[in-house]
């Protein structure tokens, strides 16, 4: 697909509505995974009141992140799609099609250079602005893209962990689900400002190319 095809117009971004939404689960998302921390801190720290008052709390509460969880990837992959349409047309011959966004962002094994790509191409099309501060948030999506790397990794390595000691019986001990928990408010705050970032500049480069 070539740039321009979807023409910038007043109207705006295709994908602002469904950034603005995404931003606001992901904060949602953060709040809840924030008193997750604070309940597996209880947890280790002050186990007899955890187990007497909020244990439930704390399991209805994972519960609202699974499927918070669920739809925070849903509307990412949504606005990612409806995001490069943009693109296209803010950057002259983008090289990346909405259905190539999905493609490396969802297909495995070819997602774990997939992610680099989609990321990196938009933080180096910032950075060739002449606008300032969109060539410095080019740099900070560099900045924050191997650190997403590193907590996704962290992530699914303490995901592995608890779910092969659940699969054989074992108990799990406390600190375990606060090393996830901690591992999990890390992922949302990288994921969060790196949205953000996207979400903000792709707005400012769609006011300075209808002005």
């Amino acid at each position: 697909m070539k740039g321009n095809e979807y023409p910038i117009s007043n109207h705006g971004l295709k994908s602002k509505g469904i950034g603005q939404k995404l931003i606001t689960l992901l904060w949602i998302g953060l709040a809840l995974s924030a008193l997750s921390l604070v309940f597996s801190l209880l947890e280790v720290s002050v186990s007899s009141i955890y187990y007497t008052y909020l244990e439930l709390i704390d399991g209805l509460v994972a519960l609202f992140i699974l499927l918070i969880a669920l739809v925070i990837i849903i509307l990412f992959l949504i606005w990612m799609y409806r995001l490069h349409f943009d693109l296209l047309n803010i950057f002259p011959g983008y090289p990346i099609s909405p259905g190539g966004s999905l493609a490396r962002l969802i297909i495995p094994i070819y997602n774990i250079w997939g992610i680099w790509n989609t990321f990196a191409t938009i933080a180096d099309h910032f950075k060739r602005e002449p606008e300032p501060t969109i060539a410095h948030a080019g740099e900070s999506l560099h900045f924050w893209l191997p650190l997403l790397y590193i907590v996704l990794i962290v992530a699914s390595i303490m995901d592995r962990i608890l779910r092969g000691l659940f699969s054989i019986g074992r108990d799990v001990a406390p600190i375990l689900f606060l090393a996830e928990a901690i591992s999990n408010v890390v992922v949302i705050v990288v994921w969060l400002q790196m949205v953000r970032i996207i979400f903000s500049e792709t707005n400012n480069l769609i006011s300075i190319k209808i002005d």
